[in-house]
């Protein structure tokens, strides 16, 4: 659990850093495609976030017991 708790944390900071060292400054650059690159930068978010919760919630279901692995 503390390996995926990690692991979402870093995607933040990383989603962070992506729009305000990368993102933005290339906004700035080529302010015609500005708007392409905010909405890449939007859509790449939101897929992490629902992978994110994908795993949030496959971990409290093996946790639980209400999943398991079949091997």
């Amino acid at each position: 659990m503390s390996y995926w708790e990690l692991y979402i944390r870093e995607h933040e900071r990383h989603g962070q850093w992506m729009l305000t060292d990368i993102a933005l400054p290339l906004a700035d650059m080529y302010p015609q495609q500005a708007w392409e690159l905010v909405l890449g930068y939007d859509q790449e978010r939101l897929i992490g976030d629902r992978v994110a919760a994908s795993v949030i919630s496959l971990i409290q279901k093996f946790s639980s017991g209400e999943a398991k692995i079949n091997l």
